[in-house]
């Protein structure tokens, strides 16, 4: 906001900020009260909205399992739990299921409204799962360093804002315990569908064995006979078992690659296609010795631990463990170096960079077991083949008992197996609680989150207090009017007297009316100097010229010119009261309508225009100013005359200077009011032809810009310019600046027998210059 007073780089001082408020009071009342009553119309009409809270637990530790059957989500993080619950619709829609399934509100019986539209139609579940991850739910960590998520549900209705907390906490809840048991739940199936398999082939086993042995007699086999078909049958169930824990394996490692497929696709794959032939040499050669040991083992199990008591055997063990030591370290280094594989674009943070890593190890780490798995059921394939060989070369009936107690014993272990994992499995399904756990239920609440009726009206008090204050002081830097006094020295002009406005002395002395009977004339109630001579306002005129005859002590002003910048501004009103207050000290004077555009003087005065100005200035003839004479003694006034169409050719003529000599000779002092500067030249081309000019500014009106440049055209013809009059000054408004001229009844004085208004007519009263009868 620029500096109103001085100069335009001086700082706001805090009078300005308060002149800029109390000039736009009315504007920042109403701002005020505008915002004040749209807040409480807000506050008291607005939809309730209640906001219930649940809290969850994000506890990794607590998942449990088997060993390769449960994935660990340790390196989900927080965030993306939070994310997970922010964008999973299949969650959402599972709660929208659960509040069609309620229906109503548990409270009240009434239908929930979360389920319907604000038309009452009915949303699908898909509407009200889109509703809810919109507009209703929203996550956030509790506290910073700690697991937690609340949740918080938001709805008109505060049962229906629990009930929707609380449902996405368990169903938050249950999804998480349903994906920890989700790999363990597909082991046990499968477990569980192989396990009915081999009792099926069990029994159908024992069946032919039975229906062997009565229809042939047979009883047993010899001693060999019997050790190959254990040794057999348990190739068989071994290799069946190693199968069993190949295709585990293998649904294992689809999983992992699914997900980090999810993450960063093709990173799998090139993880995967990077397991070297080495890995498979060194497997293969570790199968083959332990089933060479395995040998030793069958033929005497009192050898395992006590390698060392058989040459051959301590020779497989030494070689088993340094093969065993080559395969972890390969191991180690490909683990390493498959870990060190870039991630293009993982939007998971610090965290979800451990997860990424988490899952490229154990995919390096399945797929070099899946290859160990696949070079252990290479090598058992071999040996079985050796022991059928051997088994062919028994007799014909031993061949077939011998082979239908192999293909029993075999099914027989490997159903025993099937069902102890299958029982292992349904354990760790059963023990497995999810990595989420429910802190705290939502409560119903008891008041509403929204609105908050005393925060919105106070707040609603403040922005408007701020608005109003910030558009009053827009509106003072851009308002260019002028106000002050200091106003007018500013832009050059020495302040030769102020003028309040007259509303309220007009109202108080001649009850508002806009004219006065005055000597048979109706006379304007602003001629304050001739109808109340002794008031404040009339002081002021008389305080006006005085400035004027001091502002050039070393000329006697014969000759004085009024005028403004712009029309309405007063300076008719100014000039007429101005040649009322010089006459009142006895000079003769004459006032002199000289504005032909717009004439006033006249009607203030109650005159007819014309005969007046135009009229001598068309005339030859000798001006007769007697005539003049309007009966206020030593007071004259010259109408503007009949309308002209060329007024700057007849105020500019030889005619007018000669008619201002000849008014020198006859009045004392010559009032000329003559047309705006702004709008004709008729001011200029007059004020070179008079001793004095001062120029009428109306306060808060007249605009800095037009005072400047009608102050430029005055002084650029040579115009004797002495200064200004700042018209219709608020004094109520510039209180604290001297310029407060209290208007008291005490100051009445007007003509009794000539003027009838409001006040008693019991008393006679003088007129200005003459005595009239009581």
């Amino acid at each position: 906001m620029p500096a109103r007073y001085g100069d335009d780089t001086a700082p706001i001082t805090f009078h300005e900020i308060w002149e800029a408020a109390r000039r736009s009071k009315w504007l920042i009342l109403g701002i005020f009260v505008l915002c004040t009553t749209a807040a409480i119309t807000y506050s008291f009409t607005a939809e309730p909205e209640y906001e219930a809270r649940s809290v969850l637990l994000i506890n990794y530790q607590q998942t449990k399992g088997l060993e390769d059957l449960s994935f660990d989500p340790s390196g989900l993080g927080l965030a993306n739990e939070i994310e997970l619950l922010k964008q999973s619709v299949p969650l959402a829609e599972r709660v929208a299921e659960r509040l069609a399934a309620a229906a109503t509100d548990p409270a009240s019986g009434e239908p929930l409204p979360v389920l319907y539209t604000p038309e009452g139609e009915a949303r699908p579940v898909a509407g009200v799962a889109r509703l809810l991850l919109g507009k209703r739910v929203r996550f956030e960590p509790v506290a910073d360093r700690v697991s937690m998520v609340q949740v918080t549900a938001t709805s008109p209705i505060a049962t229906e804002a629990a009930l929707i907390a609380n449902l996405y906490a368990e169903e938050y809840s249950k999804r998480s315990q349903e994906s920890n048991r989700a790999s363990i739940t597909a082991s046990r199936e499968f477990l569980r569908a192989q396990e009915r398999r081999y009792r099926s082939a069990l029994d159908s086993a024992e069946t032919r064995l039975e229906q062997f042995m009565e229809r042939e007699g047979a009883v047993a086999l010899d001693t060999e006979g019997s050790l190959l078909v254990r040794r057999s049958a348990e190739l068989d169930a071994e290799i069946e078992q190693t199968r069993v824990d190949l295709r585990l394996e293998e649904a294992s490692l689809e999983a992992l690659v699914a997900e980090l497929d999810r993450i960063e696709p093709g990173l799998a794959a090139r993880i995967a296609s990077g397991v070297e032939d080495q890995f498979s040499s060194l497997q293969q050669r570790l199968a083959a010795l332990r089933a060479e040991a395995a040998e030793f083992y069958a033929n005497n199990p009192s050898l395992r631990g006590n390698e060392a008591s058989v040459p051959e055997l301590a020779d497989i063990q030494s070689k088993i463990e340094q093969f065993q030591g080559e395969l972890n370290r390969l191991s180690r280094e490909y683990v390493s170096e498959m870990l060190n594989l870039g991630v293009a674009d993982v939007a998971m943070g610090g965290q979800g960079l451990s997860y990424v890593a988490e899952l490229k190890r154990k995919i390096v780490e399945k797929n070099i077991l899946i290859r160990g798995l696949r070079a252990k059921l290479e090598t058992l394939n071999g040996r079985v083949s050796q022991y059928e060989t051997r088994l062919r070369d028994l007799p014909r009936k031993s061949i077939q008992l011998a082979q239908l107690q192999r293909d029993r014993q075999a099914v027989e272990q490997l159903y025993l197996l099937l069902g102890e994992r299958a029982q292992e499995a349904r354990v760790a399904e059963e023990s497995e609680l999810g990595y989420v756990e429910i802190v705290r239920r939502a409560q119903t609440p008891d008041e509403p989150e929204r609105p908050q009726k005393k925060l919105n009206v106070l707040l609603g008090m403040l922005v408007g207090i701020l608005f109003g204050f910030g558009l009053a002081f827009v509106r003072q830097a851009l308002d260019h009017r002028l106000y002050r006094p200091e106003d007018l020295r500013r832009h050059g002009l020495e302040v030769l007297g102020v003028v309040p406005r007259f509303e309220r002395v007009i109202k108080a002395e001649f009850g508002g009316m806009e004219t006065v009977e005055v000597e048979g004339r109706r006379v304007s109630t602003t001629l304050v100097a001739l109808l109340s001579p002794m008031s404040p306002i009339a002081e002021c005129y008389r305080g006006v010229h005085t400035s004027l005859q001091f502002s050039r002590p070393d000329t006697v002003l014969e000759t004085m010119l009024v005028t403004s910048a712009m029309p309405e501004e007063g300076k008719t009103t100014t000039a007429v009261n101005l040649a009322l207050t010089v006459a009142r000290t006895g000079r003769r004077t004459l006032y002199v309508d000289a504005d032909l555009r717009r004439p006033r003087g006249h009607a203030l005065l109650g005159l007819p225009r014309k005969p007046g100005l135009s009229d001598l200035l068309l005339s030859n003839e000798t001006p007769d100013f007697a005539r003049y004479d309007i009966g206020f003694d030593g007071f004259f006034v010259l109408p503007a005359g009949r309308q002209v169409p060329n007024p700057a050719e007849l105020l500019g003529s030889k005619r007018m200077r000669a008619l201002l000599e000849m008014m020198k000779q006859h009045f004392d002092a010559i009032i000329i009011d003559t047309a705006p500067v702004l709008l004709a030249t008729d001011a200029v081309l007059l004020s070179t032809q008079c001793d004095a000019a001062a120029l009428v500014v109306a306060a808060r009106q007249t605009d800095q810009v037009a005072v400047q440049r009608a102050r430029e055209m005055l002084l650029g013809v040579g115009a004797p310019l002495v200064g200004g009059v700042l018209n219709r000054f608020d004094s109520r408004g510039d209180r604290g600046f001297g310029y407060d001229y209290g208007y008291g009844n005490g100051y009445r004085y007007r003509y009794g027998r000539y003027y009838e208004g409001p006040s008693s007519p019991e008393k006679p009263r003088r007129s200005w210059f003459r005595k009239t009868p009581a």
